[in-house]
């Protein structure tokens, strides 16, 4: 056994791609990628949801018990991976934001995209963003942000320092709808309409049901993909997750059993107000053990390994 684990935990997988030739998004995955994963994780390891969520509750999952986990519904997910989950007979959970379905499309997503496959430095990106929204640089030497800075940079290694700084002006230099406006502007200044990448880029309903219909689990992921759940009031909170149960439902036809928490953001509400509405599975976007959470609520903080830390210990062979 190569991929050695502490405890029972899911595998975290985002984007997908045909290809990893010119602008290559950081953390975007082929299908040879995904097939080196399962094979040095073990394919005997990886169990079904169903079979997850029955141990779960049997409290009988080991520390070699691994399961697949989809965040954001997109549609290079369904495209390029799926494919290759039915090569190995395996099934996974796959967590779903619905707000594409009513035309509230998570535009970060689309950003990033766009940052990546337009300019071909994330940091002639930066300068002409910082440039364009006139941000005084002296806000890299707050307190504030050295204080994300080291966090952030600690626990996501691959970011480079301006990719950094992007994500603190993100996160709390303007509020969610601003900050898209925002960035829609700049791209238009720059002669690109992002509203031409809506359609393609999320799974569309037909999608879900078959996952549904063939074994697979879909969960939630919040209704539209806010930045930071933890900063949202009760009643937001409440209203992203209520909105996001009721339309996977209708899709489905079933309960939804089970969720990963946008962005790694929630609190102790969040975790109170899933457990209420009886998810009884919900995964974090790291592998640390919360020792601070409330024991009943440790099914809704289920740690999981990102995968492109799984490659990167593949390439060094550890």
């Amino acid at each position: 056994m190569n991929y050695n684990s502490r405890l029972a935990h899911g595998l975290m997988f985002h984007r997908f791609s045909n290809s990893k030739k010119n602008n290559y998004i950081p953390g975007t995955l082929i299908k040879k990628d995904l097939e080196d994963i399962i094979k040095y994780v073990g394919r005997n390891r990886i169990l079904t949801p169903q079979e997850w969520l029955d141990r779960l509750a049997k409290n009988k999952l080991s520390k070699d018990n691994l399961c697949i986990t989809f965040d954001d519904g997109l549609k290079s997910q369904y495209n390029i991976a799926l494919p290759v989950l039915n090569k190995y007979k395996i099934k996974a959970f796959w967590f779903i934001p619905t707000g594409s379905f009513s035309k509230i499309y998570d535009k970060n997503e689309i950003f990033t995209y766009l940052i990546f496959t337009k300019f071909k430095k994330f940091q002639i990106f930066f300068k002409k963003f910082l440039n364009y929204t006139k941000i005084d640089k002296s806000l890299f030497q707050s307190k504030k942000f050295k204080s994300f800075f080291k966090k952030y940079s600690k626990k996501y290694t691959y970011y480079s320092e301006s990719e950094i700084q992007y994500r603190f002006i993100k996160f709390f230099m303007f509020k969610k709808k601003k900050f898209e406006t925002i960035m829609t502007k700049f791209f238009l200044n720059n002669k690109i309409n992002i509203k031409k990448y809506e359609q393609n880029t999320w799974m569309k309903k037909n999608d879900i049901i078959n996952l549904s219909k063939n074994s697979h689990i879909i969960g939630m992921h919040s209704f539209s993909h806010p930045y930071r759940m933890s900063d949202i009031s009760k009643f937001d909170q409440k209203k992203e997750y209520k909105k996001n149960y009721k339309d996977l439902k209708l899709i489905c036809k079933k309960n939804i059993l089970s969720m990963s928490h946008p962005m790694n953001s929630y609190n102790n509400y969040t975790l109170k107000l899933l457990n209420k509405m009886g998810v009884i599975c919900g995964f974090k976007a790291d592998s640390k053990f919360n020792t601070k959470s409330k024991k009943f609520y440790e099914h809704l903080e289920i740690p999981r390994e990102d995968a492109s830390f799984i490659l990167k210990k593949i390439k060094n062979k550890i």
